[in-house]
């Protein structure tokens, strides 16, 4: 009721799955129950579920890493990092650590 005097409108978005990607995992969300809050332009998405993680897989060597680490000039973490973001890509991670100055 609150919601509707602040000119907040409701409605709930059926879904069956939620994926989020981010450079280092996958995050999977099954049947969530989403809330849309819709005021004027802007919507607003509440959502509550049960969430599982999967952290992706990539392969990359002790090779890749002292190479990455050699030529970005970076510490084994970060060239770790690098080869994960950029998926095991050695020219990728590279011009990533490039990027970042």
């Amino acid at each position: 009721m609150a919601l509707k005097q602040a000119g907040i409108k409701t409605d709930v978005l059926e879904c069956d799955e939620v994926i989020i990607k981010k450079s280092d995992e996958i995050i999977k969300i099954k049947e969530p129950k989403i809330l849309v809050l819709i005021q004027g332009n802007n919507k607003t998405y509440i959502m509550e579920a049960k969430v599982e993680i999967k952290e992706e897989k990539v392969d990359f060597n002790e090779d890749d890493v002292k190479f990455v680490m050699e030529h970005a000039k970076v510490d084994e973490e970060k060239a770790k990092e690098l080869l994960k973001r950029a998926k095991g890509d050695i020219a990728e991670a590279l011009l990533m650590a490039e990027r970042k100055g």
